[in-house]
């Protein structure tokens, strides 16, 4: 993890195609989909270009809020998001916020939430790339 709180791991799937897999893993997990947005078709549309980009955000309201009763600027960084994405060397990567600086971010003093939470989307990212 860097300092800024983001943890990117390869996917040695295409982005379409980790996309898929990873909307099926939150169906299957009874994880919300809040929206799914395609960065890279929505740029197209004012004639720029992006690798293929797409932002997931999701979540467990319950969990969410529990995180938000402990202190209510942590909902700034919720619902989860889960970015799929394209670099320059086109290798597919999956980014996202790593729970534990969330917590820290936040002072969160909620003890079991956020280590559920971290331990859920590691094994969701997993199961994804497997």
């Amino acid at each position: 993890m860097g300092k800024n709180g983001l943890e990117r791991i390869e996917s040695p799937y295409s982005v379409e195609e980790t996309a898929k897999k990873f909307e099926e893993v939150l169906t299957k997990n009874k994880v919300k989909l809040f929206n799914k947005i395609n960065h890279s078709a929505n740029i197209s549309k004012v004639d720029l270009e992006l690798r293929e980009t797409i932002l997931f955000i999701f979540g467990a309201p319950k969990v969410g809020g529990l995180l938000m009763q402990d202190n209510q600027e942590v909902a700034i960084d919720l619902p989860m998001k889960l970015l799929i994405w394209e670099n320059e060397a086109g290798k597919t990567m999956i980014t996202r916020n790593v729970i534990s600086w969330l917590e820290d971010r936040h002072q969160l003093t909620e003890d079991e939430g956020p280590a559920k939470l971290e331990m859920k989307v590691n094994a969701m990212i997993q199961e994804t790339i497997a």
